[in-house]
């Protein structure tokens, strides 16, 4: 072979190599962008779930004050009257 030969020859599979390194990190982008998007919809879930015990835990400390003794009562309509004041802006901005 003369000189030119090997130099295309090696540069053929220095070439092959490249696509062969490209098409690897290709396929391992695409798992990865699959599992980023997994991860994403998991945390979604995972978002909505706290936010309902969130308010599970808003509603059952609410039902513990009106469970409590005479001497909790003021504590009691302090927070329903907070939570009437949450209505009311709520209603303020349904009705803009």
């Amino acid at each position: 072979m003369s000189e030119s030969d090997e130099i295309i020859k090696s540069l053929r599979d220095k070439l092959h190599s490249i696509i062969s390194l490209y098409e690897n990190a290709k396929e391992n982008n695409q798992n990865l962008q699959a599992e980023n998007d997994s991860l994403r919809q998991r945390v979604e879930k995972e978002g909505s779930v706290v936010a309902e015990l969130e308010n599970r835990n808003k509603a059952l400390n609410l039902s513990r004050a009106f469970l409590t003794s005479s001497e909790d009562v003021q504590d009691a309509k302090l927070k329903v009257n907070k939570i009437v004041r949450e209505i009311d802006k709520c209603i303020a901005l349904l009705n803009r």
